[in-house]
């Protein structure tokens, strides 16, 4: 009933990702959560809290189900959008939505982030590279990765320290 079965090129890169590096003792945003399939991932690879969000209240209602289901206690699921990143700060907030909305809201994931914090996107096209990246800069991120796979793309970029 919700995005996020883990098979899909742009959920399996951000799986990955969050596998293959240590996230234990972090905590973690899934932004635009679908099934939750990214944050059960995060806090079975020992994020210290996990939070995520949806605008879509079935998938709110999805991730919620799945927690319980997977035995992943201590994330806390949000219905609504990006406005929820504006009450605290993480470490490391992934995001496997569309172009226009991660565009949009860029500042904010900026704005969200903990000095050193990391990003990671995904939901995007290998074509949408460029404006990506440009906005992405412009927002005062600095590109760590990029991963591409099929047509889909993946990028991490990273808050310096200095800011």
């Amino acid at each position: 009933m919700a995005f996020g079965t883990g098979h899909h090129a742009t959920t399996a890169m951000i799986a990955e990702y969050l596998l293959t590096r240590d996230i234990s003792g972090t905590s973690v945003f899934d932004m635009g959560c679908g099934s939750g399939i990214l944050g059960i991932i995060a806090c079975k690879a020992g994020a210290a809290k996990v939070e995520m969000a949806d605008n879509d209240p079935v998938a709110v209602a999805s991730a919620r189900e799945n927690i319980l289901l997977n035995n992943s206690g201590n994330i806390s699921v949000y219905h609504g959008g990006c406005e929820i990143l504006l009450s605290g700060k993480t470490d490391l907030i992934v995001a496997n939505i569309n172009r226009p909305v991660l565009i949009d809201q860029m500042p904010v994931f900026y704005n969200a982030l903990n000095n050193t914090g990391t990003l990671v996107i995904s939901g995007i096209l290998r074509t949408d590279l460029t404006e990506i990246t440009s906005k992405a800069e412009s927002s005062g991120f600095r590109i760590k990765d990029r991963v591409f796979r099929e047509e889909w793309l993946m990028l991490v970029f990273s808050k310096p320290e200095s800011q």
